[in-house]
């Protein structure tokens, strides 16, 4: 296997920044080509870039569309999740150009009512969805206390990674799945 969940494991926090990008009362989300979960576009800020920059570029990369950013939503932190936390910056942006398209790093790029998302969305993204959908426009700072899997979870769901079939994604997960969603409450 060339992947395994076991490497995302890290000693150093991740800083990163996504988008909520809005458009007919829908949000962007993206299918990860590597676990199969549903997320927002973003991913690490590159050096010399600035956060709305690595925002506007991870967009593009992994969905097609060149997006302008709106407002700043928010920053969301979960301070243990793979061992040192990891904490994302998220703007409201609107696509300006571009198509959609799946890149290496989605397999999936769907605008969808808020209502109908997958039920592989990552489940602290409801709470990112609601914040971007809100009538109030002021940025908000989340932190959630949710905990990384064990290590016998992760071997269990890296026997499912080969194929990403999301019903084999969703069985594997189950159990942290469950934990993540009773987690996922915001302080």
């Amino acid at each position: 296997m060339t992947f395994s969940l076991l490497q995302w494991e890290r000693d150093t926090p991740i800083f990163a920044a996504e988008t909520a990008v809005l458009q007919d009362g829908q949000v962007l989300l993206i299918r990860r080509a590597d676990i199969g979960g549903w997320a927002f576009p973003g991913g690490f800020i590159d050096p010399g870039e600035s956060v709305a920059q690595a925002a506007v570029r991870e967009t593009r990369e992994e969905t097609g569309l060149e997006v302008e950013l709106v407002r700043l939503l928010g920053v969301y932190s979960r301070p243990r999740w793979r061992r040192a936390g990891t904490h994302h910056v998220a703007f409201v942006a609107r696509p300006i150009g571009g198509h959609l398209c799946t890149s290496p790093e989605t397999v999936e790029v769907r605008f969808l009512p808020p209502g109908q998302v997958p039920p592989t969305l990552f489940p602290w993204y409801r709470q990112r969805i609601a914040d971007a959908l809100s009538a109030d426009l002021s940025p908000v700072v989340r932190s959630q206390d949710i905990s990384w899997p064990s290590r016998e979870e992760l071997l269990e769901l890296d026997r499912c990674l080969d194929a990403l079939r999301a019903d084999r994604l969703v069985d594997a997960m189950a159990r942290w799945w469950e934990r993540w969603v009773a987690e996922s409450s915001y302080r």
